[in-house]
Order: structure tokens, then C-alpha cells, then sequence
């Protein structure tokens, strides 16, 4: 183990040096490399109650009328004022922080004002516009605060995502579209100023992790005046930070999977293998994969994973220096519990720096009501409605055909104190 952790560290200072190739301008002499390790194990991995994970639980109901309704939700962006919700099937709809609809759009087409295929959106954090990112159209397109046509940048990218931070537009791309095989490498991560000229890149990728699908797994996100960055099958956090006219990137974070680590030979020694072999791989040889949702705030760390087909939750306080794996969910009502594997709506979306943000599904709440009905006898049913009365009539209120509830939650400082 420890001629392994060794061997990784080195790998990942070699990386460093690798990645940081770039345009113009993207490298300052003399970086200290800190790379703080985050220790996962499964071994560690226990049952909590989502109290003890989590102090709070606002519930913010979408409206539901004919203009407002939605299909599945791509992305999941919020403002100041405001969210923003992008669907697979082109909408988008612009909501505020109480659930009323603001507008409802779909630019789908390929005229100079529409977008092919919407990937995910960035808003400015005070509405001024939205910047929506044109996967099949290799663009940018910038609507205003009502949704309508102000700008399109063209940028040659099949990207997936993009955020704006401190004058500067960093934008995720998949790698499968654009990779050449004329070429040793591509990059991953594109940094362009506000005019949309390109001011760097980093994060090369391979012919083989391009084909396992290395654009459904993109993490990038703003920390505390810096940008995180994180992709697929790579088990580093990046930061990059921009200093008056230069921009570099170092790794913050290195998630230390152990034996449990997808070993480099696997990216070397398969040039053909498909993303379905890949994971069959993961499973059979029991690695850690899929790094999914990686949100950072001030005081917390948090992103899942996958290990046998099994979802875990992954919790780090940065000032307690503790780490916590959820395996599985005790739900604690009055009068009756029940315990539950992780779900895709335990992933939050996004974090405003203080609480998570999660999407749950109107089927989710009825579905957990019928089940608890079921379990209890007429007069435990009765008894269980009086004592968790506010929740039965929030969940009474539900129908299958309303919008999602955006639910907000604080993560409980006390889970890492807590000794199983």
C-alpha cells in the first residue's frame, strides 16, 4: 500500500506537468503542489439516519400549471433569485425561489438564435442573461432575463458544460466528438475570456477513455474564489486559479481509493474495450467508479460513487479533518422508520456554499407514503397521519403529474462526531 501510494503521488505530480499545457500565459514558476488526500474505503461505510446526515428539509414545490410543466430534467442551475431548470427535451424554465414560473422556452433548431442540443446552462447571479451550452451546435447561446435571443459564441467544442467565474468562461468538454486520433492528446477543460477567445487548456485525454464515455461524468464548480475541476475515471480534484493575467491549474484533492483504485493499466492495455466491458470490469475486480456529483463549499466536501453496482454517499468536513461514507439511509418518521439503499434524489444538484439543493420527484413522496400505508395496520395508519401530519398533508397535496420539489438541506456538522 505504501509503495502504491507513492507510485500515485508521483503519477500525480507527472500529470501536473503534462496538464498544465496551454495557449498562452497558463503556468507561474515556482507552484507549490499541496495535494490533500481524501481517504475512501468502503470498509467504513455504515447506515445513517438522513437526520444525522442532514439538519433541515425545506420543501419548495415547483408550480404545475399546463405552461409549466416539465419532462426529465437535464440540469440545474440557480441564481440569487432565481432557478433555473434545463430539460432533455430542449426547455427551459426559469422559476423563483418560491416555485412561481417565470418563463418557459425551447430555442430547439438550428437557426443563428437556436440551439441543436442543449447541454446545460450557466446563469449570471443576477439574472442579467443565461448562457446556454449548444453541445450539437459547437456553441454558446446568451439569452436575457426573459429568455430572449443576445448573443452566440462559436467556439468549435462539442462541450457539455460551462461556468462563468471572475471574467473568465471555463467550459468542460466530453473528449469522444473532439478527440483526433492525428493527435497525441486532447484537452478537456477550455478556459476563454469574455469575448470568447481562448486563454488556455488543460486536462488531456486518450482514445480510450473517450470511448467509455468520458463526457458523462464532468465536474466544475466555484470554490471560494478558485474553480474546482474534476472528470471521469480521473480520481483528482484540480483548482484553477486565475493571478492578474496568468492562469493556473494545480490537483487540490486526491480521492485515495486504495486497492479499490482503477489501476492505469486498464486505460493502456484496452484500446478497444467499450464502456460496457469497462464497468464489468469495476465490478468483477470490485474498483470504485463512477465519481459522481462533486459539490465543495467553504466547510464541506461531498460526491458518490459506485462499487459492486452499489451507490455511496461520500461526506468530508475540511475544518474536523473527518470523513463519512453512507451506504444506506435510515428514514426516521413518528411512530415508524424504514431503511433504504442510496437513491439517485440522495445526489444534491448544486450548492449555494451554505445548503445542498436536491431534485425529488412528486412519484418519490407518493410512492414512500403507499408503502408506509401498507406496512401499518388501519389504526397505526391512522395514528401515523395525527403524528407527521404536515408531511402527510405536503405529500396529500401531490399528484404523478406535478413538477419535481426542489428540496434545500444543511449538512449536520454533528454526523462527524458520531461513532458507530
Amino acid at each position: 500500500m505504501k509503495n502504491n501510494n507513492i507510485i500515485r503521488t508521483l503519477v500525480i505530480i507527472f500529470i501536473y506537468s503534462i496538464f498544465t499545457y496551454s495557449c498562452k500565459n497558463t503556468r507561474t514558476d515556482n507552484v507549490n503542489i499541496t495535494t490533500e488526500k481524501l481517504f475512501v474505503d468502503t470498509k467504513f461505510a455504515e447506515l445513517y439516519t438522513i437526520k444525522s446526515v442532514y439538519s433541515g428539509d425545506e420543501r419548495i414545490k415547483l408550480s404545475s400549471s399546463d405552461s409549466s410543466l416539465m419532462g426529465m430534467i437535464l440540469d440545474f442551475k440557480m441564481s440569487e433569485n432565481r432557478f433555473y431548470i434545463l430539460t432533455f427535451d430542449g426547455f427551459i424554465f426559469s422559476f423563483t425561489k418560491e416555485g412561481e414560473l417565470i418563463y418557459r422556452i425551447n430555442r430547439k433548431g438550428k437557426g443563428p438564435m437556436e440551439y441543436v442540443n442543449a447541454m446545460s446552462l450557466w446563469p449570471d447571479p443576477d439574472d442579467n442573461y443565461i448562457k446556454i451550452v449548444d453541445r450539437g451546435g459547437k456553441s454558446v447561446l446568451v439569452l436575457d432575463s426573459l429568455g430572449r435571443y443576445l448573443s452566440r459564441w462559436d467556439m468549435d467544442l462539442y462541450a457539455m458544460k460551462l461556468i462563468e467565474y471572475d471574467g473568465l468562461n471555463y467550459v468542460m468538454d466530453g473528449g469522444a466528438a473532439n478527440y483526433s486520433k492525428n493527435r497525441l492528446f486532447y484537452n478537456q477543460l477550455f478556459v476563454f475570456d469574455n469575448q470568447f477567445d481562448l486563454k488556455a487548456r488543460f486536462l488531456s485525454t486518450n482514445k480510450i477513455m473517450c470511448n467509455i464515455g468520458i463526457g458523462d461524468r464532468l465536474d466544475i464548480i466555484p470554490v471560494e474564489g478558485k474553480v474546482r475541476a474534476r472528470v471521469l475515471y480521473n480520481d483528482t480534484v484540480y483548482s484553477i486559479n486565475k493571478q492578474n493575467d496568468k492562469i493556473q491549474i494545480i490537483p487540490k484533492y486526491l480521492m485515495d481509493f486504495g486497492k479499490n483504485a482503477i489501476p492505469n493499466k486498464i486505460f493502456k492495455n484496452n484500446s478497444n474495450i467499450t464502456l460496457k466491458e469497462f464497468r464489468q470490469i469495476c465490478i468483477q475486480k470490485k474498483y470504485i467508479y463512477d465519481i459522481y456529483r462533486y459539490l465543495e463549499t467553504k466547510d464541506y466536501i461531498f460526491f458518490s460513487f459506485k462499487q459492486e453496482k452499489k451507490t455511496y454517499l461520500y461526506f468530508y468536513s475540511k475544518i474536523k479533518k473527518k470523513s463519512k461514507i453512507v451506504k444506506d439511509l435510515l428514514i426516521p418518521f413518528e411512530g415508524y422508520k424504514y431503511k433504504r439503499n442510496i437513491k439517485y434524489s440522495d445526489l444534491p444538484y448544486i450548492t449555494d456554499g451554505k445548503c445542498f439543493y436536491f431534485i425529488i420527484e412528486p412519484s418519490d413522496y407518493i410512492k414512500e407514503m403507499e408503502n408506509i400505508k401498507k406496512n401499518l395496520a388501519e389504526k397505526e395508519w391512522e395514528k401515523f397521519k395525527k403524528e407527521n401530519q404536515k408531511y402527510y398533508e405536503f405529500v396529500s397535496g401531490l399528484t404523478l403529474l406535478n413538477n419535481p420539489v426542489i428540496v434545500k438541506r444543511k449538512i449536520n456538522s454533528e454526523m462527524f462526531d458520531l461513532i458507530h
